[in-house]
């Protein structure tokens, strides 16, 4: 995947809106990529999700107790 590119301008220019307040979603719609993009261009952190086939929406208390033992 290559990123677009942005001009020293343009990345100041999206730095001081980040400082203000802007959201990233919104400024990276303005230079047309994505917040994951825009965030790589400015050297901020990118959180990913990583995905789970066996995710649930309960705790299962019991996998305490047996991963209390492991440590």
């Amino acid at each position: 995947m290559s990123l677009p590119y942005l001009d020293g301008e343009q990345i100041r220019e999206a730095e001081q809106a980040i400082r203000d307040g802007v959201p990233v979603d919104h400024i990276a719609a303005h230079f047309g990529c994505s917040s994951d993009e825009l965030c790589q261009l400015l050297g901020r952190p990118v959180w990913k999700r990583i995905p789970d086939d066996n995710q649930t929406d309960t705790v299962d208390l019991w996998r305490a107790d047996e991963l209390g033992s492991v440590l």
